[in-house]
């Protein structure tokens, strides 16, 4: 018999690792994150997921807010804290339990799989950099999704398992949820934020994935972001011809401004890369933004070490705290493992240690000042460039 998600997330053992998982994921827990944890292993868990199984959907209505990133406007969706962390047990048993039922060109929401990947196994690809690119993005994605399109999608795929089925159309029905403090009409069926979002993202998409794959195109998928090549541009652009067509089909529209055909030699931005050929370096924007924060930060560093008179080793250990911080939430480690030059690396390492020196020194310009490579070394600053060399002997 077909055990069902809701069964295998009950069992013990898989919460259990979920809860592991988590906690690894998550070294600064919050009081939610540690009373939800505890929830998960908890007896009132259990009686939840039954409780869902039944048909019981128990939860209130969906909290949004608009979330401001890179310039655009998105209705983020949040739940409780325990409701948000059983959602995400189900999530990651049915990423587990039908994986391989997607296709290995999808990279969001699936095991071991995610942005990182899908940049590694672009510069793996056998012939990146020698065949034209159709780069195409679906404008406002997840805010054009309804439930209309999904609901089949759904059906479908999880035929076997009419509770589920339920459940996940619960989630994505469009009607009332609270925004600042309001009741209002939602048509967006994939509610982005939730643990859910990228699984249905895959749904939404399948007959475009299915047309691609038909046409014997070799490409890769992060939810609405798609690389395809080709042998010649002529066939790719009968390709977006058709996908549009596809896309329109239910309710979706690539963007104008970031979907074309790209030469093999012809530069692009991509997922916060920049892809010319067969090289891979970060996107211009993305270093010019951290190295505004950076410089941000250096200048108040300077101005209240003037105004204290701190010791400049107090100032080193200071800066260089917050900039590896910086470095290690940007995760720019696990960005070594697709990059292919270090030439942003480079602009990016003597900028970091020409602002270190300024404000050990209390500066707020790059004046002369007196701060040896050796200390800020000592105080805890590695090269990104080594870094990223040391990486690139290990792949």
């Amino acid at each position: 018999m077909n055990e069902s998600v809701f069964d295998i997330a009950a069992r013990r053992e898989v919460r259990e690792n979920y809860l592991s998982r988590m906690e690894s994921r998550h070294p600064k827990q919050s009081e939610d994150f540690q009373e939800a944890a505890a929830y998960i292993v908890s007896d009132a868990c259990l009686e939840d997921l039954a409780r869902l199984k039944s048909g019981d959907y128990y939860f209130g209505l969906l909290q949004g807010r608009d979330w401001q990133t890179k310039g655009k406007q998105r209705l983020i969706f949040t739940l409780p804290a325990k409701q948000n962390m059983i959602c995400s047990l189900i999530n990651t048993v049915i990423s587990i339990k039908y994986d391989a039922f997607f296709s290995d060109s999808l990279y969001a929401g699936r095991p071991n799989r995610g942005r990182k990947a899908m940049l590694t196994a672009i510069r793996t690809w056998p012939d990146f950099g020698k065949m034209p690119i159709l780069r195409a993005d679906i404008r406002q994605f997840d805010a054009h999704t309804r439930y209309s399109f999904l609901e089949p999608q759904i059906d479908a795929f999880f035929a076997d398992e009419p509770e589920l089925c339920r459940f996940l159309k619960e989630l994505s029905k469009e009607g009332d949820i609270l925004k600042d403090g309001m009741i209002t009409d939602c048509k967006q069926s994939i509610k982005t934020g939730l643990p859910f979002s990228s699984l249905l993202d895959n749904l939404y998409l399948r007959s475009l994935d299915q047309l691609i794959e038909r046409k014997g195109f070799f490409y890769l998928r992060y939810c609405d972001d798609i690389l395809i090549s080709g042998e010649r541009k002529e066939d790719l652009k009968l390709l977006l011809e058709e996908m549009t067509d596809a896309a329109e089909s239910i309710g979706l529209h690539f963007h104008p401004e970031k979907t074309f055909i790209a030469d093999k030699n012809e530069p692009f931005s991509f997922m916060g890369t920049k892809i010319c050929g067969n090289v891979i370096d970060y996107d211009e924007q993305y270093i010019q933004s951290l190295i505004r924060n950076i410089k941000t930060f250096a200048k108040k560093t300077a101005v209240i070490k003037r105004k204290q008179d701190l010791l400049p080793e107090l100032v080193l250990y200071k800066i260089i705290s917050y900039i590896n911080s910086r470095i290690e939430r940007e995760r720019f480690p696990d960005s070594f493992a697709y990059i292919t030059t270090d030439a942003s690396l480079k602009v990016l390492d003597q900028t970091i240690v020409d602002l270190i020196r300024s404000a050990a020194s209390g500066t707020t310009g790059y004046k002369k000042y007196r701060i040896s490579y050796d200390m800020i070394q000592r105080f805890g600053y590695q090269s990104l460039v080594n870094r990223y060399y040391r990486a690139c002997s290990n792949r």
